[in-house]
């Protein structure tokens, strides 16, 4: 199986979300489309935006999605990949669905986010964006919360299966250490992340007559602004940003909590990485994260808007040494139990190795409906090499377009008893070849008749009518 992804993500999460497909020996190949280069990997290839037309377009995000979707349709072309794949539904899942449904290539969706995903919806294309959501094979979410949100909008609850990011248990492990950090958390620095209330925990914590060491990994568009709250709350000393770290485990190993007052959430990779290296979460109850994270077992879960909650939390996790270890010892064993590679690889295969699966199964090949047979062809022409096109070409015009009846599609079966329409080109053993190998369950009474015709076949010309 060879696959195409398209999306945009870093090097963390490119590692956890492509690893568990990598370990599948059934995959061969997979092509992905980013805007960088992600974390080598045997069975990928990596294509990125050329640097020209990020510089030309000046970074512009229509514009990477042109580039994007312009070089996914061509690798979907060239490449004839047996899935297209995308993380994140807009803009790659679009792509993909446009994609899918030119070529006839099974789709899959993987929705990253959470509720905010819908409600950041523009009512009027809503509907819309739902129906085309509807058109994938697969759909993947990150945790019960958005699967019951997405059945609750009409799409088929077949369709959809929770995979959420996936730990590397080999790199992420709870080590002893010496803990220098009190409280860290690691997310983009984005408005909805809230890290300013962040901030304001760690402030009220300070002023309670705690000393307060905390740490904030990550970048975004609001770090110099928060770098500038955090020395006028008096943090300068008791808060380090570090920026965006490639070795997170390195940061999270020697801290004791994990805090993230998040107002929106899929289900934090960053999170997921802490509680594999023991670090204790304290975390939003919103969307997904309340699948991971069960309050007083293996962590906290506190109301977005109650920030004396948060205060509360860590301040009973710090104080409270045997209470932390247990939940400790409880987060690391919850990650080793639901969300490792091996966990994720499992899952996939369930899915996309399934014989014969129904949602994989287009409706122009499950239905007869009208431009079947010139679909089929086209699906043809696409397996053709260039000569054989040129060649083909050649016959088709040396014979003055000579009209001869042709096998139409019906439901599963590409070969049927009765010839339904006519067709301006010729087929030939090639054809019936490449037929085959898209049907294998042929009936025994067609291969004795097209045996019966072999040298006709080989002339291109086949006299259909007489096989009924």
């Amino acid at each position: 199986m060879n696959i195409l992804i398209t999306t945009t993500l870093n090097r963390n999460m490119t590692n956890a979300k492509i690893k568990p497909l990598c370990m599948l020996k059934e995959v061969e190949r997979i092509y992905y489309v980013s805007d960088i280069p992600g974390p080598y990997f045997e069975k990928v290839k990596y294509y990125a935006i050329p640097g020209r037309v990020l510089k030309l377009s000046n970074n512009n995000s229509l514009a990477r999605w042109a580039s994007k979707f312009l070089m996914s349709f061509y690798l979907a072309i060239s490449k004839r990949p047996d899935l297209l794949m995308s993380y994140g539904f807009i803009p790659h899942g679009i792509n993909v669905i446009l994609i899918g449904r030119l070529l006839h290539i099974p789709v899959c969706i993987n929705f990253m986010g959470g509720r905010f995903l819908m409600q950041s919806m523009n009512p009027l294309l809503k509907p819309i964006l739902l129906r085309m959501a509807g058109m994938a094979d697969i759909i993947t979410v990150t945790g019960s919360d958005t699967k019951g949100l997405l059945i609750s909008e009409g799409i088929e609850a077949s369709k959809i299966s929770v995979i959420s990011s996936a730990i590397d248990t080999a790199r992420f492990f709870p080590k002893p250490a010496e803990k220098k950090y009190d409280i860290i958390t690691a997310a983009q620095l984005i408005p909805g992340k809230r890290i300013d209330v962040f901030l304001e925990i760690v402030s009220r914590l300070k002023k309670s007559g705690m000393d307060i060491k905390a740490m904030v990994l990550g970048d975004g568009c609001l770090r110099k602004g928060l770098e500038a709250l955090a020395e006028d709350k008096g943090l300068g000393q008791s808060v380090y940003f570090a920026g965006f770290r490639q070795d997170i485990e390195t940061y999270l190993r020697p801290s004791r909590v994990f805090l993230l007052p998040t107002a929106r959430e899929g289900l934090s990779l960053a999170m997921l990485e802490a509680m594999a290296c023991g670090v204790v979460p304290v975390v939003s109850d919103v969307d997904n994260l309340s699948d991971a994270v069960k309050d007083r077992v293996n962590g906290r879960l506190v109301n977005r808007d109650d920030i004396k909650g948060f205060m509360s939390a860590v301040y009973e996790l710090l104080k409270d040494r045997n209470f932390y270890e247990a939940c400790s010892r409880e987060a690391a064993c919850s990650i080793k139990k639901g969300y490792t590679v091996e966990i994720a690889s499992k899952k996939w295969g369930k899915i996309l190795l399934k014989p014969s699966p129904p949602t994989l199964s287009h409706k122009w090949e499950r239905e007869n409906w009208r431009g079947g047979l010139l679909r089929w062809y086209a699906r043809r022409l696409m397996a053709m090499g260039p000569m054989e096109v040129i060649y083909r070409l050649t016959r088709i015009l040396n014979s003055k377009f000579l009209y001869r009846r042709a096998l139409s599609l019906d439901k599963a079966e590409f070969l049927v008893s009765k010839p339904l329409r006519k067709a301006v080109f010729f087929i030939d053993e090639k054809d019936i070849d490449f037929i085959r190998t898209l049907t294998p369950t042929l009936s025994h009474k067609w291969e004795r008749e097209l045996g019966c015709f072999s040298h006709k076949w080989e002339r291109g010309i086949v006299p259909l009518d007489d096989m009924k």
